[in-house]
């Protein structure tokens, strides 16, 4: 199926500084008087209680507080409420010892504003400065799905759900996201009647906490109706200024008939229950994370943001030494214009993964080393298949300029600065990056500390605590939370060893730099990729053979590199002056092992209790599919994150926010189909459905 991403941003007709909607012929907010702040915190500051609960929120044990919205249009609600936030939080009374507290902030809107109209609009905000800019730093292209966004220093989460809100908010983990307050500001229904269909509200009330505040200017009997049907009590308030009246609701607990206890439910087979944690413990201060290349510090570096304490387990002498350990590697993805859940894994892990290079970068006079250039990577057209995906993506417009832009075979010569005899897809994100400077950089904080040349071959559960044995039988570590991301070497543990591992041999070349060749401006990608040099060097590759196990350099391997650069890039190759060198033996590579499941989509999230689920889910080894089931049974405290292939630079940092969203019930990252396909468990289903007699 092919899908559209590229959304129509709003058309704003500004009127002074009223922005007024072309689209829906509504006003953003009211210019009179200057009271649209006023207005915004009387109807959803005020009417949903927020000074006096950040204040309880601030003298509790709770680490989140959620509020959601219907409608971000110009950031309005999102910068008084987060105003407020920082206010409270620098007046709490109260020493919090816990892990820090944390502001999540969902906002649903289908027609984004360009990012010349927001930074416009924050102009007309001088006290919200500092927040308007960090966000429009982080803005994200206007591309269907889910944006995270971390401001303040990591104390406010932004999530920005782009896309239709019927489908966005279906779309959206009932189990991993509860609201503890909603915004219902889209326009009037008049004028966007989508917005406060049933079905909508519906989702409201099940995302919603017992106790969970809403408010809203909208006081047509439908919407009461609706909110009401979804579990809301209803009230009515005064209205702002001229309007006479406005809702507000509060979600209704659930009756014990009725409550919905994860530990208890009954589930239909169509439900996947075998997804649903039955415990969740959330109030966590310290972690161990195994595995020191991409993937781990990518961990480490989500969970030291959050304030947990992180000990960093790494078997060799240095971080970055397996399959993380190349001179350089290119950060981009492959577009495909079909949506499926792979595809939205590794396109939205590529937008994450710009957003957090970004981050990380904009810290990088606190390093030595560089990581990253921003350099931009072209998709050659290198076969018809290749060209008709590329057309494809482009005649349906599926992707926004900002993220993909075709190119003419001219076009390749003036970005990339050599000629082309092809076409190509231009990435202008993309990025080559020093895997090493960013694991270092990552794991530069505070809150990390990094022991390598220690392994880890054995997780010993007592109680609420895991303990980490190394090859001499001695404890390494202990910790109530474990995150195993060691690529293959997750198979040595017993509790992961049901997921199915694959090596793949990949080589690079590393071809010397002429000043012919540091000519090239972005990264060239086809069969293979040649990237920009690098202490003098271009990274070339990279080979794929998934048979063999030779762990020294192959010229075979370094032919077929520079043959498949001739092929694609002629010009190129010729200004390499590969003639000069005598043989394979005389150029440099490295070797590496990557770790990747069989469907070629990481394990990343919780482990199961494998003995329990082989009770609990035997009737599916027996192709009985119409009984209720119980919400699957895991280990407390246990997750993994593998499996990432050839795109660790891609994936990795995405991978390690949606282990965040399990540890914290964080707002979404990304739709519920695609969690569940990357999600540890499939492999375990996988096997009851085969008949398998036990888990391997």
């Amino acid at each position: 199926m092919i899908r559209k991403r590229t959304l129509t941003t709003a058309d704003i007709e500004w009127r002074g500084t009223q922005p007024r909607s072309a689209q829906y012929g509504d006003i953003y907010f009211t210019s009179e008087d200057g009271r649209c702040i006023e207005e915004s915190n009387y109807n959803f500051i005020q009417q949903n209680r927020l000074p006096e609960r950040f204040t309880s929120f601030f003298n509790s044990d709770a680490t989140r507080f959620a509020i959601a919205e219907l409608g971000f249009g110009t950031g309005l609600n999102f910068f008084c409420t987060a105003d407020l936030y920082l206010r409270s939080l620098h007046r709490r009374t109260t020493k919090h010892t816990a892990p820090p507290q944390q502001l999540h902030y969902l906002s649903f809107e289908k027609h984004p504003l360009k990012r010349d109209d927001f930074a416009r609009m924050g102009t007309h905000f001088p006290q919200f400065k500092p927040l308007c800019d960090e966000t429009l730093h982080q803005y994200p292209v206007a591309a269907e799905g889910f944006h995270s966004l971390q401001l303040a220093n990591g104390q406010i989460h932004l999530t920005l759900i782009y896309g239709d809100v019927v489908d966005t908010i279906a779309a959206i983990n009932t189990n991993l996201t509860q609201i503890d307050a909603w915004y219902l500001d889209g326009f009037a229904p008049s004028q966007n009647e989508a917005m406060w269909r049933q079905p909508v509200l519906e989702r409201v009330g099940l995302l919603s906490k017992p106790g969970a505040t809403l408010s809203t200017f909208s006081v047509a009997g439908h919407i009461r109706r609706g909110l009401q049907q979804a579990g809301f009590q209803i009230d009515k308030a005064p209205g702002f200024g001229k309007k006479r009246e406005m809702l507000i609701a509060e979600k209704l607990p659930r009756s014990e008939s009725t409550e919905t206890n994860t530990a208890s439910a009954s589930y239909r087979y169509a439900d996947k229950p075998w997804f649903i944690r039955s415990k969740q413990h959330h109030n966590h201060q310290d972690a161990i994370v195994i595995g020191g290349g991409l993937s781990g510090t990518g961990v480490a570096h989500s969970l030291a943001t959050r304030g947990l304490s992180v000990k960093l387990i790494e078997r060799h002498q240095q971080l970055a030494q397996a399959a993380s350990g190349n001179l350089a590697g290119a950060l981009f993805t492959k577009l495909s214009p079909h949506d499926t859940a792979q595809n939205r894994f590794y396109q939205y892990g590529y937008l994450h993964a710009v957003q957090h290079l970004q981050a990380i970068n904009a810290q990088k006079q606190q390093h030595d080393s560089t990581i990253s250039t921003r350099c931009g990577a072209v998709q050659l057209a290198y076969s018809e298949p290749e060209l008709a995906r590329q057309k494809a993506l482009t005649d349906h417009n599926i992707w926004p300029e900002l993220f993909a832009q075709r190119l003419s075979k001219e076009e390749v010569q003036d970005v990339s600065g050599f000629r082309s005899e092809l076409p190509g897809l231009y990435f202008p994100r993309a990025s080559s990056v020093s895997p090493a400077a960013l694991c270092a950089a990552r794991c530069n904080h505070p809150n990390i500390n990094t022991v390598t040349h220690t392994s880890a071959i054995k997780l010993i559960q007592h109680g609420n605590t895991w303990e980490v044995i190394n090859e001499n039988g001695e404890t390494v570590g202990s910790s109530p939370i474990i995150v195993i991301a060691n690529a293959q070497d997750a198979n040595c543990f017993e509790q992961t060893r049901f997921i199915p591992l694959n090596t793949i041999r990949g080589q690079l070349s590393y071809i010397p730099s002429t000043i012919e060749s540091s000519a090239l401006r972005s990264i060239i990608c086809y069969e293979g990729y040649t990237l920009p040099a690098t202490e003098q060097q271009h990274v070339v590759g990279a080979s794929f053979n998934p048979k063999s196990t030779l762990t020294t350099i192959d010229s075979a391997d370094h032919h077929d590199n520079i043959t498949k650069l001739e092929r694609a890039m002629p010009s190129l190759h010729s200004a390499l002056q590969l003639h000069q060198i005598d043989s394979g033996e005389k150029i440099k590579g490295r070797v590496s092992f990557r770790c990747q499941t069989p469907d070629y989509l990481p394990a990343v999230g919780p482990i199961a209790n494998l003995a329990d689920f082989e009770l609990c889910y035997e009737d599916i080894r027996k192709g009985a599919l119409k009984g209720l089931l119980s919400a699957g049974d895991y280990l407390e405290g246990l997750f993994i994150s593998i499996g990432h292939g050839s795109r660790g630079l891609t994936s990795s940092s995405f991978s390690a926010e949606i282990i965040c969203q399990y540890l914290f019930n964080e707002g979404p990252k990304i739709d519920r189909e695609t969690l569940e396909h990357i999600h540890p468990t499939r492999f375990a289903i996988r096997q009851l459905k085969r008949h398998h007699n036990r888990f391997n």
